[in-house]
């Protein structure tokens, strides 16, 4: 599952240009995509070269498509050597499915590049937690109702974790567009699969109003909640806003981007949303 925000996924994830302060100054760098999901296998890590900041940037001419790319346990023993997906330059995915990423374990990242330098880094997986609370009933059929009371949910702690995402998904193709006065919110805007409603929570905060305005289709929507870890949620502050571009702390040693891990909240709600 590719998260976010689309948080790609949550995503929110990399656009694959880099930020210098005029094109003289551009140095490609290479960009990494990467989140595991506790539970579940390795879903993929996409590798780009960044592209200068006043030219196109076609994410499939700037691919890296020949990288020896192996994820292994750190004080235990597991190894994925992942392949190139043909039909998406760039990606690499699990040759076996049947390896699952287990909640409260650290795992590491090699990227080896055809000319031999090495990219490296390390996550620790937030542990398996619920929501325990919510004014939102699982398979219910609820109305779209700005003047109604705010939906609350409420949620176990989880260990190893930087914040929680808290996301709303749309599950239905041909969704219904819920009429609002935000340019965001037209028709001609391609509609995300998954969107981070509240990105940046504290630490420990395990609540979360969900407003009404943050519904934008009708249809069948999926309630979630992510427990990030730390280097995830560096990044989605970093990438909405929350720290200077000198200061980005992308936790990688040789590349820009991201390699991190969540927990998805046992318990997810699924409602069926009118007007």
């Amino acid at each position: 599952m590719k998260l976010f925000l689309t948080l790609s996924a949550f995503t929110i994830l990399i656009i694959g240009c880099n930020e210098p302060s005029s094109p003289s100054d551009y140095q490609k760098e290479v960009v990494v995509d990467g989140i595991l999901v506790a539970e579940n296998p390795i879903d993929s890590i996409d590798l780009h070269w960044t592209g200068e900041i006043d030219k196109f940037y076609d994410p499939a001419s700037y691919a890296i498509t020949n990288a020896t790319v192996i994820i292994t346990g750190v004080g235990f023993s597991f190894e994925d050597s992942l392949v190139h997906h043909s039909g998406i330059p760039g990606r690499y995915v699990t040759s076996d499915t049947t390896k699952k990423i287990v909640p409260t374990r650290t795992y590491a990242l090699t990227i080896t590049l055809p000319d031999g330098k090495m990219i490296t880094g390390m996550t620790t997986v937030p542990d398996t937690f619920s929501i325990i609370a919510s004014t939102l009933k699982n398979n219910d059929t609820v109305k779209y109702d700005t003047k109604a009371p705010l939906n609350t949910f409420e949620w176990s702690d989880s260990k190893f974790q930087g914040t929680y995402l808290p996301t709303l998904a749309s599950l239905d193709d041909n969704a219904a567009l819920i009429p609002k006065f935000f340019d965001r919110d037209t028709i001609n805007n391609p509609k995300p699969s998954k969107i981070g409603y509240r990105i940046g929570l504290p630490k420990n905060q395990t609540n979360t109003i969900l407003p009404w305005l943050f519904f934008n289709y009708y249809g069948s929507i999926l309630c979630d909640i992510y427990a990030a870890d730390d280097n995830f949620t560096d990044y989605l502050i970093q990438q909405n806003g929350g720290g200077e571009l000198n200061q980005t702390r992308y936790r990688l040693n040789g590349a820009i981007g991201v390699f991190g891990s969540v927990a998805r909240a046992h318990g997810t709600i699924k409602i069926y949303l009118t007007p």
